[in-house]
């Protein structure tokens, strides 16, 4: 007579799951990246070397698309945008913006 008693399965090996890829935490929390580009309205625009008329002139922007990095209010209340270069700063009122400008960071 053949043994009835059930015969004792193994447990089920548990369910494969993903882990998750780590992620760099630069990507994580890297701010966002704004796009300025600034061209002169009209006329000589003047490059300052600090963000207000007191500031010594440096040079004069070019025509054409500059891109810009920063921005600081002056104490004549206009916005002065950085120019990327490091050449400077300029004027909001002088030239047109292109792009995101009032996102990019203040600048001391």
């Amino acid at each position: 007579v053949p043994n009835k008693e059930a015969a004792v399965q193994p447990p089920s090996p548990p369910a494969a799951t993903s882990t998750p890829t780590p992620t760099a935490a630069s990507e994580v929390d890297a701010p966002p990246t704004v796009v300025c580009q600034i061209s002169p309205s009209a006329g000589t625009v003047r490059v300052r070397s600090g963000p207000g008329t007191a500031y010594t002139i440096n040079s004069n922007l070019p025509g054409g698309q500059t891109s810009v990095d920063g921005q600081a209010a002056g104490s004549d209340g206009y916005t002065w945008w950085h120019l990327a270069s490091g050449a400077g700063w300029v004027r909001e009122d002088v030239v047109t913006e292109n792009g995101d400008c009032n996102l990019l960071p203040l600048v001391e």
